[in-house]
C-alpha cells in the first residue's frame, strides 16, 4: 500500500507537468525549467525526462539544457507507455547517462491528439529501501520487494550485496503463480519461514515478508508445555490430597451437592453412576442445572439472534449511543444511507459525525440539538423532521424517533431511529431542498 501509494502520487505529478502550456507550445526550454522545479518536490526524484516516441530523449533535469542526449535507458519501458496510452512504472534499469540503476514510473503527453512524447520520474532504488525501512518490519523478519522481472529492488537485510540480483526461484515462482498468497518455504536461503506476498496490479512488482517458522510456533510450544507441565503438577497434588485425606471425602462431596443446588453453573463433567449416594446426587443436581443454564443460554442466543436479524432488514436507521452520545450501535443501513464504515462512527460523537451543522451550512452546537435534551429530561421525540449529513457532506432529509435507554432504573444511553424521505420530499417541494432544525 505504501509503495503504490508513492507511485501514484508521482504518476499524479507528471500527469499534471504533462499538461503544461510550455510543453504543448513546444517551448522545451521553459518546460524544461519548470521541470526543474518540480523535481525537488517529490523526496528521491532523480530525475525527470521527456523522451519523444522513438526512445530519444529531449529533455533531462539531470543534464543541462541543449545538451546532446542519448536514447532512454530503457526503450522497452518507453514503447509500452506510448502504445498503451496509459501510465506505468518500469522495472529497475541502468541509466545510459550515469551508469546507475533507477526506476522510473511514466505517463503519455498527448499533443494535438498525438501521442508526442513519453514523461518519466526516476528515483532511486536508496529511496525504495527507505521507504521499507520505515515500515518498522521486525529485525528477525525478512521483506523484499521485486520488480515485474523478478529483480530484486529492496531488502531489509543484505541489500548491499542483492540489489539487482534474481529473487529465489519459490519467490519467483509463487508471485507469478497468484497475485497474492502464502506458503512455508526458504524463499530468501535461509532458515524455514512462513512467506506471504503481494503483487501490485498497478506497477506489477510484488512485496513479500517472511516470518520464521521457529519464531510463530515457539510461543505455541512454550504455552502447551507450561499446561502440559501444569496438568502433571496439579494431578500429582490431587493425588496426594485424596490418598492423605481420604476420610473427608464424604463431607466435601455433601458440600459440593449444596453449592451445586445453589449455584448450578460450569461446563457439565462426565460423571458415571455411582453405589455412593452422595456422588449420585452430586451427578444429577449439576446435570439438572446444566440442562436449566443450556435452555437459558439458547433462549438468549435465539433473542439475539432475532435482534440482529430485525435490525439488518429494517429500512431505517438505527443508531445507540452511550450518555456521552457516542455510539455504540449502528445497523447496516445507517452505514448504506450515511457512507461511514462501522468503525467511523463507533465511538465517535453520533451529533459530529451527522448532525454538526445547520442546512445553510451554518455550525449546530451539540448543546442546541433536540436529541440531546433526551438524554437530560428523558423525553420520547416521535415524528421529528430533521436534516442530518453523510460522510460526503450531501443532506439527508429524515423523520426519527428518538428515546432514552435505562437499565436497572438510571439512564445508560439513547436510541435513534431515523427514515430517508429525502426523495419525498424533494418530489413534494417541486424538487427543491427544504430541511428544518430545532
Amino acid at each position: 500500500m505504501a509503495l503504490d501509494k508513492d507511485f501514484e502520487a508521482r504518476v499524479a505529478a507528471l500527469k499534471t507537468l504533462a499538461q503544461s502550456e510550455r510543453l504543448h507550445a513546444g517551448d522545451l526550454k521553459s518546460f524544461y525549467e519548470e521541470a526543474m522545479r518540480v523535481v525537488p518536490v517529490h523526496e528521491g526524484t532523480d530525475a525527470i525526462v521527456l523522451v519523444g516516441s522513438n526512445g530519444n530523449q529531449a529533455a533531462n533535469t539531470r543534464r543541462p539544457f541543449g545538451e546532446n542526449l542519448s536514447q532512454f535507458g530503457d526503450p522497452d519501458f518507453i514503447r509500452k507507455v506510448i502504445e498503451s496510452r496509459r501510465p506505468a512504472v518500469s522495472n529497475l534499469f541502468t541509466t545510459r547517462v550515469v551508469q546507475r540503476p533507477v526506476i522510473s514510473m511514466g505517463v503519455p503527453v498527448v499533443v494535438d491528439g498525438v501521442i508526442k512524447y513519453a514523461l518519466t520520474m526516476s528515483l532511486s532504488p536508496a529511496f525504495i529501501q527507505r521507504l521499507l525501512e520505515q515500515q518498522a518490519i521486525p529485525s528477525h523478519w525478512l521483506s523484499t520487494i521485486i520488480d515485474a522481472n523478478k529483480i530484486i529492488v529492496a531488502r531489509t537485510r543484505d541489500m548491499d550485496k542483492l540489489l539487482g540480483k534474481t529473487a529465489s526461484p519459490s519467490l519467483t515462482a509463487k508471485s507469478a503463480e497468484n497475485a497474492e498468497g502464502w506458503w512455508i518455504g526458504q524463499p530468501f536461503g535461509g532458515e524455514k519461514s512462513y512467506v506471504a506476498h503481494r503483487r501490485s496490479n498497478f506497477s506489477g512488482w510484488t512485496v513479500a515478508i517472511a516470518v520464521p517458522v521457529s519464531a510463530v510456533n515457539r510461543p505455541l510450544w512454550q504455552a502447551l508445555g507450561f499446561m502440559i507441565g501444569g496438568i502433571v503438577f496439579f494431578t500429582l497434588v490431587a493425588l496426594g490430597i485424596a490418598l492423605l485425606f481420604w476420610r473427608r471425602i464424604l463431607s466435601s462431596i455433601t458440600a459440593l451437592l449444596e453449592a451445586a443446588k445453589t449455584r448450578g453453573g460450569g461446563p457439565t463433567p462426565e460423571i458415571e453412576a455411582s453405589p455412593i449416594v452422595e456422588l449420585d446426587q452430586v451427578r444429577k443436581e449439576i446435570e439438572t442445572a446444566a440442562g436449566e443454564r443450556k435452555k437459558a443460554a439458547d433462549r438468549l442466543q435465539y433473542e439475539a439472534l432475532l435482534v440482529q436479524k430485525i435490525t439488518e432488514s429494517v429500512a431505517e436507521s438505527i443508531f445507540i449511543t452511550d450518555s456521552d452520545g457516542h455510539v455504540t450501535f449502528v445497523n447496516p443501513k445507517a452505514l448504506d444511507t450515511f457512507g461511514f464504515s462501522a468503525k467511523e462512527l463507533l465511538g465517535h460523537s453520533l451529533h459530529e459525525k451527522i448532525h454538526d451543522r445547520h442546512p445553510d451550512g451554518t455550525p449546530f452546537p451539540r448543546g442546541e440539538c433536540v436529541f440531546a435534551h433526551t438524554r437530560t429530561t428523558g423525553r420520547v421525540i416521535t415524528n421529528h423532521e430533521d436534516v442530518f449529513f453523510r460522510k460526503n457532506g450531501t443532506a439527508v432529509i429524515v423523520e426519527c424517533s428518538h428515546a432514552p435507554l435505562e437499565a436497572d432504573g438510571r439512564p445508560i444511553g439513547t436510541l435513534l431511529i431515523a427514515r430517508d424521505i429525502t426523495d419525498s420530499r424533494r418530489q413534494s417541494n417541486g424538487g427543491s431542498f427544504q430541511g428544518t432544525q430545532e
